[in-house]
Order: C-alpha cells, then sequence, then structure tokens
C-alpha cells in the first residue's frame, strides 16, 4: 500500500513538472506582470476590455470616480460611465449594459434570478446629540421615538426636553437640520410631517452644524453621518455622539435598539437592519449573475475594497467589514463566461500559479491529497444529509471527546497537546462554513475567550476556547478550505492544538460524551425556542426557511437567515452558555 502511494505520488511529480515547463516556455519572453486585484493584464495590444455603465444621476459623481481610479490601475481598459434615470425601464440592464448603479432597490428587478445585486456603498441620516447633554443617562435608557420629536415639532411652544423625556424638563430642545434637499426629504419620512422648516427649525451646513453640536449641550440635529465622523479614528467628532431611536416606540431602549453605542456598532446594526429604513438608502449594483465578463467581476470587488475609500468624499458611507466579505463570496461564487474575450485574469493568474506550483511541487502534491480526501468526505458527508432533518440522531459524537456548553471540544494527544475545534452540533446549525479567522501560535488563551471566527457569506459567530493555553499549532489547510469544519469536525476540521496550563481542572467543567447526548436534547429545545423567538419577532413566514413538515428542524438551520438572525444567535443561545 505505501508503496503504491509513493508510485502515485511519483507519478504526479512527474506529470506536473512537465506540464510546468510546458507552460513556462512560452511566458518566459513575455512582458506581462503578476496581478493584485485592481490591476489587469498590461502591454497587451490585441484586446481592450470595455466596461459600459449606467448611473442614476444622484450617484454619477461617485461612479465616475470608480470609473476614473480604476481605469487609470489599468491601461488596456476602458471604462464608459451614463446617467439614466430609472424611469421604470423594461430592463434594468439595457443591451450593451454591464452595471447599473442605482440608489434604490426596484420591486420589479428584486426577483430576476439573472441579476446579480450587491450593496456597494449607503448614504446615512443620523440623529446626533451633544455628549454633555446633562439628560444624557435617561436618553440613553429610554431613547427618543420618531412620533415623540414630530410631536414636538407640532408645538413650537412646548419644544422642550421633558417633552420628549416625558418628564417637567424644562430645556428646549435646539433642532437643526443640515441644508440639504435630501437629508430634509428623509428625516421628514422618518418623522411623518412636512413641516420641518414651517416650524422654524434652523438648518445649517456641514460645519456649521458640527460646531453648534459642540457648543450647545441641548442641541439635537439631522444630517448625513459622513459631517460628523472622525475618519482617522473611525469615531464621531468630539462631544458628538448618537441619539438612540426607540423604534418600537415602546419607552425603552430594548436588546435590538442597542446599536447606538459606537461607530461600529451602530454600522453593523445598520446593516443588519435594526435602523429606521428611513434614515437610509443603500447604493446598489445589479449585473448579470451568470454572464458577466470577468473584467465587470473584477471592477465589482475593487468597488467593494479599495474603492470604497472613495465614498466619504462625496457624503456616502462604507461597509462594513462582514458585508465587504459577503460581497466578495458572491462575487467569487458567481458565474463568468468562458466565451467572453474579457476574461482578464486567466493568463496572469496561471502565471502566478504556474510560478508557486514550480517552486512547491512536492508540496502541491500533498495539499491535492488532502484536498481529493477532504471532498470525499464533503461527498460522503453531504450524502448522510439526505433526510435533512436535524435532529439528535444527525449529531456525531466522538468517544474520549470534552464538549464544552458553547459547542466546542477538546481531545489531549499523547504527545501532551490538545486538539479542539466546534462541535457535530455547531456546524449543523450554521450549514456551510465559508471562511475561519484564527489567532496565530504563540498566544496565550483563558477559557472563555474568544479564539477563533466562523463566517458564512459574512455572516458572523464568535467561537469561544474551552480550556486555556498557548496556542501551538493552527489547521492552516483552513485558510484554503474550511469545508472540513463541515464534513468532519472532530478529524481534519480541528482547529489548533494548545498547551494546556489548566488542564484537569478545566475539564471538570465539560462534558464527557457519554453525558453529552443527553445534554444535547436541551440545546435542542432551547434551539427551537430561539429561532421561534427570533424568527417570530421579525417575519413569522420565515418559519419555513428552518422547519419541516411537523415541525423538524431542517438541517443548517441558520444558512438561509440574515445577519441579524446570526446576531441573536451569538448573543441568546451561544453567549448564554459561557
Amino acid at each position: 500500500m505505501q508503496h503504491s502511494q509513493t508510485k502515485l505520488k511519483l507519478i504526479i511529480m512527474k506529470t506536473l513538472c512537465i506540464i510546468l515547463f510546458g507552460f513556462l516556455l512560452p511566458l518566459c519572453g513575455s512582458s506581462q506582470v503578476i496581478l493584485n486585484d485592481e490591476t489587469v493584464p498590461q502591454n497587451s495590444p490585441l484586446i481592450k476590455w470595455k466596461i459600459n455603465i449606467l448611473s442614476t444621476p444622484d450617484l454619477l459623481d461617485i461612479t465616475t470616480i470608480w470609473a476614473n481610479k480604476y481605469a487609470s490601475l489599468n491601461s488596456q481598459l476602458k471604462i464608459t460611465v451614463l446617467s439614466s434615470a430609472m424611469n421604470k425601464p423594461e430592463k434594468l440592464l439595457p443591451a450593451g449594459t454591464d452595471i447599473r448603479i442605482i440608489s434604490s432597490e426596484d420591486e420589479a428587478f428584486r426577483s430576476d434570478k439573472n441579476l446579480r445585486k450587491i450593496i456597494v456603498g449607503r448614504d446615512i441620516i443620523v440623529p446626533l446629540i451633544n455628549s454633555e447633554n446633562p439628560f444624557l443617562e435617561a436618553i440613553y435608557k429610554q431613547g427618543i421615538s420618531a412620533e415623540e420629536i414630530a410631536r414636538v415639532l407640532s408645538n413650537p411652544d412646548k419644544q422642550t426636553w421633558g417633552m420628549l423625556l416625558g418628564n417637567d424638563e424644562p430645556a428646549r430642545v435646539n433642532l437643526f437640520i443640515i441644508d440639504n434637499e435630501s437629508v430634509s426629504s428623509d428625516v421628514a419620512n422618518f418623522l411623518n410631517t412636512d413641516k420641518l422648516n414651517d416650524e422654524g427649525i434652523n438648518v445649517k451646513s456641514g460645519q456649521e452644524m458640527i460646531d453648534v453640536l459642540q457648543g450647545d449641550p441641548y442641541a439635537l440635529g439631522f444630517c448625513r453621518m459622513t459631517n460628523v465622523l472622525d475618519n482617522t479614528k473611525n469615531s464621531f467628532l468630539d462631544k458628538i455622539t448618537l441619539l438612540p431611536i426607540d423604534k418600537n416606540g415602546n419607552g425603552i431602549i430594548d436588546y435590538p435598539e442597542k446599536i447606538f453605542s459606537n461607530y461600529d456598532t451602530f454600522t453593523r446594526g445598520v446593516w443588519i437592519g435594526k435602523y429606521p429604513k428611513t434614515l437610509y438608502r443603500n447604493i446598489y449594483s445589479y449585473s448579470q449573475e451568470n454572464k458577466s465578463k470577468e473584467a465587470v467581476v473584477a471592477f465589482l470587488r475593487w468597488i467593494v475594497t479599495s474603492g470604497q475609500a472613495s465614498l466619504a468624499s462625496y457624503g456616502y458611507d462604507d461597509l462594513v467589514y462582514s458585508e465587504r466579505l459577503a460581497n466578495i463570496d458572491a462575487l467569487l461564487i458567481s458565474g463568468v463566461d468562458p466565451k467572453s474575450p474579457n476574461s482578464i485574469f486567466a493568463g496572469q493568474k496561471l502565471l502566478a500559479l504556474i510560478i508557486g506550483l514550480f517552486i512547491v511541487t512536492g508540496l502541491v502534491v500533498n495539499i491535492i491529497a488532502r484536498f481529493v480526501a477532504n471532498k470525499q468526505a464533503s461527498v460522503q458527508y453531504a450524502s448522510s444529509l439526505s433526510q435533512s432533518v436535524f435532529d439528535q440522531n444527525s449529531v456525531k459524537i466522538l468517544n474520549g471527546l470534552y464538549f464544552d456548553k458553547t459547542h466546542t471540544w477538546a481531545f489531549m494527544d499523547q504527545n501532551g497537546g490538545v486538539k479542539i475545534g466546534i462541535d457535530d452540533f455547531l456546524q449543523h446549525v450554521t450549514g456551510p462554513i465559508t471562511r475561519v479567522k484564527m489567532k496565530i501560535p504563540g498566544e496565550r488563551i483563558n477559557k472563555g475567550d474568544k479564539i477563533m471566527s466562523i463566517t458564512q457569506k459574512g455572516k458572523q459567530l464568535n467561537i469561544y476556547s474551552p480550556i486555556s493555553g498557548i496556542i501551538r499549532e493552527q489547521n492552516t489547510a483552513l485558510n484554503s478550505d474550511s469545508s472540513a469544519m463541515n464534513s468532519s469536525p472532530y478529524s481534519d476540521g480541528w482547529v489548533y492544538v494548545l498547551e494546556p496550563t489548566n488542564w484537569i481542572k478545566e475539564t471538570q467543567q465539560l462534558i464527557m460524551a457519554n453525558n453529552y447526548k443527553t445534554w444535547l436534547k436541551n440545546e435542542f429545545s432551547r434551539l427551537k425556542d430561539f429561532l421561534s423567538a427570533s424568527l417570530g419577532n421579525r417575519n413569522p413566514e420565515h418559519g419555513h426557511l428552518v422547519l419541516q413538515d411537523g415541525g423538524e428542524l431542517q438541517d443548517w438551520v441558520l444558512e438561509k437567515c440574515g445577519p441579524e438572525v446570526w446576531e441573536d444567535f451569538q448573543i441568546n443561545f451561544i453567549d448564554t452558555n459561557k
């Protein structure tokens, strides 16, 4: 057996060398360059790549900047940008159009499966107050609703903080709205009123708004978020803070409304739908799903990465990191027309790959062998899920493992190192794991510390360590293929090897395999309760996404759920077991 494997490796290595030499020979005299994400082939005299873009007039400036900057990085690429209002066109992408940039999601095209839609930016209007407001504690405890602000507007003689907070505070609310038609329109929609300027509201420019908010502890202002950001710190300017909005009007800031504490939490809250929709607009990009030129895919990928830096100059907000990952994942799985002459990366990627393979041919053989093994395991695993019902019989339990209540496991090898990973229950819940973010060897970890993040198309869960120790090794194979965490979470899907620092004491807090099965019964009950509460509060119709006929759970129950449900699962299911 060993002899056959060795012979097979030699044959593969010899074949690879011949193929590599054959490819390298004609490329040795080429003047092409290896690409990064921002470039297309240089010195290519025969082919000119073209991208045609239609943009709504309000987004023409930022679209043109994106086009010019990207084209300047790619001398063989020509991008044409034309202005065109929506006006209910018969086709969102007329003949010859590769991309359409719009600031509204058109219902007519929402269900068109032939179109790829991604969000490439955002325009956020924010309510702001002075961080030294004397009523700040009460404001952040109960929040202010749109109805309460509108009521103050309708009573110009009683525009007091007491009226907003439901008490007797006589201090007057000094309300300001930046002098911008779009901002005024959005604020009017939010407040459900058309009397913004009729009631004597002071209208200020951007810098004047900053001066007012910083100098007046009783000020309340509405403006674009980019007007009051300190971009060097990713935070709001000194003495300016967000006014927490009581979205459901119940007189208290509930958990789903707790997004106003800092910039990062707020922008993530906007992304996952916790902020009033009347106060922000998404910038959408539409393109063909399966037949886009590869140049188009590359351009869109640049927009959601390097191109985000251009948004702030035009008053728009960039995407949060997880949202960018989700967009990149969507672009990576998109099909590209193989017959298109615009398949711009093929030669360069091949050259880079060839050079790398030539250097590490022996390593490639091992990687290929491991990849094939993982794929075989994945196929076997997928076939085992044919019933698609998720219950206790679906969960694999290995004797000899210690399990933590946050759904990780630990196992001590004979050499004293402890392997850890996620349990089979958790991967059945999340569905396909597309990315894992790991810590580096050498870091010291305490039990309960965040030790990694697992991601599915931008939706993320933080995972906690079952034991304390020092990271000695990470499973680097997961960087290129994280599917093993689904197909074999207890073997190929291990994540770290730790040198334990408190093994004997901490294992007394873990669950042995023989008790783990009993404990899982309660976890399934908790999971059903969580899904009923989380999905029911948002949209009862989503129940069919996770339940079979008869109320049985579907496998990969969170796969089609949005990031807001994943965040709820993190806080109200995983974190409650810490």
